[in-house]
């Protein structure tokens, strides 16, 4: 029995397919970026140790998977106490406060159906110079890097699409760290840039969250993040 793991060209066969059935994804049989992203969360939710949740299924944890041997005690204690998902995770380790900007009107939004248009975002507060990791396991759709530090437009743009659900988070005014390019796979938690400064205001990241990436930069499209911020905040207590 070999390791399921991510693999260029991508590892298939009989193997693949029945740990997807047991995953609940589909199931084609090639292990690729979403049965990976499956695979984390399983892990985590079988309380694998923190440090060994890395998207590969090892011979053991197979068995494991497929019931053909049972999960140690220790993991199943483990496991029972694990309430909060394996993400998405905190983006910054500020406060992001409890007002919804979701519906604000706002003359530079999200273009509506209804006419108007709305800020159909999170505008999360914190030192420029801070550390914005990415919320979710995924791989970067566009990074996009900007010096400007003034006016509504500033900061760089980064945008993560997650292998679990697809959908999008977009985090704007903000500096991608060297090496970080579109393209790129990432796992929550991953350091993924700075906040900008922002010579007209308090820094902050600007925090979207799409429906799907081929819906585009439309209100419709878009689901207000802060709910899903604050169910993370009281999940993991503290960010990672």
């Amino acid at each position: 029995m070999r390791t399921l793991r991510l693999e260029d060209p991508p590892l298939w066969g009989d193997d693949v397919a029945k740990a997807q059935v047991e995953l609940g994804v589909h199931t084609d049989g090639i292990f690729g970026p979403r049965t990976a992203a499956h695979v984390r969360s399983w892990q985590w939710r079988a309380g694998i140790r923190r440090r060994s949740v890395d998207e590969a299924l090892s011979p053991l944890e197979q068995r494991w998977l497929l019931g053909e041997e049972p999960l140690p005690d220790s993991h199943r204690k483990r496991a029972s106490k694990r309430k909060r998902p394996v993400e998405p995770v905190w983006a910054l380790r500020t406060d992001p406060g409890d007002m919804s900007e979701f519906r604000i009107e706002d003359p530079a939004g999200a273009p509506s159906v209804d006419g108007h248009r709305y800020h159909a975002a999170k505008d999360w507060v914190a030192f420029a110079g801070s550390i914005v990791r990415s919320p979710a396991t995924g791989r970067l759709v566009d990074v996009r890097r900007d010096s400007r530090r003034a006016g509504k437009i500033f900061g760089g743009t980064i945008k993560v699409q997650s292998d679990l659900d697809l959908r999008v988070w977009v985090l704007r005014h903000v500096d991608p760290l060297p090496g970080i390019e579109e393209g790129q796979r990432v796992i929550a938690g991953n350091p993924v840039a700075l906040v900008a400064r922002w010579n007209d205001g308090d820094a902050h990241a600007h925090v979207e969250l799409w429906r799907a990436l081929g819906g585009g930069y439309r209100f419709e499209n878009m689901l207000d993040p802060l709910p899903v911020i604050q169910r993370a905040r009281r999940a993991w207590k503290r960010p990672p």
